[in-house]
């Protein structure tokens, strides 16, 4: 029984340290030095080893994924309903890590709507508390290892303003040798995420009859294996 037990415990050990990334070589010198029997020396080692082949060489279970500088996203607002604008935001940062976690940290003071005061009145009205904003979401793991192209339907969660979203946003994936991008589009109501006082200043300040809340987002992600 006592034996069961120890050799049910270096399982759970050996997992547990496999889920937080400690080294391999780590965990065989640990183990060797453990105090325990051969037979569950072997037993451990052989875990390992199968999750080891699992994970790839470089011990990781997932890849990990970085955001490019090539990245952009898309932000266009309406005034008096009929007059549209694209603004670009490039100050993007984050990436997906081995657990499949989306995280993305988007610096909206440095939204460009290529007119300087403009720039400013954004900055100052709708960003100057808090100019970020994050997006995350948990990317399925038959999505990561795919090879295939393809359209998938995606859960997001968009942060701001301590308010958050959740959307369920159709994204088309493309893989390429060395990166792959990932591009879609949505809509928010930006005074869910508490900018509808800002939005009306800033409509008072350019004299405008309106300036819509709902703003079309599109994105052009290229995420880079690390």
């Amino acid at each position: 029984m006592n034996g069961r037990r120890s050799s049910s415990q270096t399982r759970v050990r050996a997992l547990n340290l496999r889920q937080h990334g400690f080294a391999l070589k780590s965990i065989g010198w640990r183990l060797t030095r453990s105090g325990m029997t051969m037979g569950q020396r072997l037993l451990a080692i052989g875990l390992i080893g199968a999750f080891s082949s699992l994970a790839g060489a470089d011990g990781h279970a997932k890849a990990a994924w970085q955001i490019s500088d090539a990245s952009t996203i898309g932000i266009t607002s309406t005034k008096n309903d009929i007059v549209s604008e694209r603004h670009t935001l490039k100050a993007i940062s984050g990436g997906i890590d081995q657990e499949g976690l989306l995280s993305l940290t988007l610096d909206l003071s440095q939204i460009e709507t290529n007119i300087p005061i403009r720039n400013e009145r954004m900055q100052t009205w709708l960003f100057g508390d808090a100019p970020d904003a994050k997006i995350t979401a948990e990317i399925a793991q038959d999505v990561l290892d795919s090879a295939q192209s393809g359209t998938v339907e995606q859960v997001l969660v968009v942060s701001a303003n301590q308010r958050s979203l959740t959307l369920s946003v159709p994204i088309k994936v493309a893989y390429g040798e060395n990166e792959t991008r990932v591009t879609g589009e949505l809509t928010l109501d930006v005074a869910e995420l508490g900018y509808a006082v800002g939005i009306e200043k800033l409509r008072e300040i350019a004299g405008l009859k309106v300036i819509s809340t709902q703003v079309p987002v599109d994105f052009d992600l290229v995420l880079i294996r690390d």
